[in-house]
């Protein structure tokens, strides 16, 4: 979506953007849960924004959500 899109890896980047913190201290419980999952999903999609994958070396040492991308593979 040209404008979802857009605010999503806005906010992406903002996310990356605050060092020193772990995704649970930004989000808390269950939100650093979702967090990793959405981050799966969007750095699978086509032509996927860089942030998405960063998003997941930075907070998850690059470790995509084994249950999202089992999902994606059942689609």
């Amino acid at each position: 979506h040209p404008i979802l899109g857009r605010r999503l890896v806005q906010c992406t980047s903002l996310v990356n953007a605050a060092t020193g913190r772990s995704v649970h201290e930004i989000f808390g419980s269950p939100d650093d849960l979702k967090f990793r999952s959405s981050m799966t999903l969007f750095s699978q999609m086509p032509e996927a924004s860089a942030v998405f994958g960063q998003a997941l070396e930075q907070y998850f040492s690059g470790v995509a959500d084994p249950q999202t991308l089992q999902l994606l593979k059942t689609r």
